[in-house]
């Protein structure tokens, strides 16, 4: 699939960008972006609809073109959601 690195600007969470096309639908593109930290995310509903994210088949797709052996990257929500889902408690057992 064609993997296209994005110049945005960048800000303090995401600092890197790349529009990565659908397998199941060439007229649709996803953009996977890393964080400063590391952490990885990407627009399509497979990441965006499950919690915990998964590293998704575009997440592998820029990891592998990059060299990156560890497909099992770090994921974070993105912003809509980490504000979504900050009305929901989290307690440590």
């Amino acid at each position: 699939m064609p993997l296209l690195k994005i110049d945005r600007p960048f800000n303090s969470k995401w600092i890197e960008f790349w529009e990565v096309q659908s397998h199941s639908d060439p007229t649709k593109a996803y953009i996977v972006a890393r964080k400063a930290d590391g952490t990885w995310g990407c627009s399509c509903p497979h990441w965006t609809g499950h919690f915990p994210r998964p590293t998704c088949k575009h997440i592998r797709e820029v990891l592998d073109a990059n060299g990156v052996s560890d497909n099992r990257a770090p994921v974070m929500a993105p912003a809509k959601l980490e504000k979504n889902l900050s009305r929901f408690a989290v307690i440590e057992v």
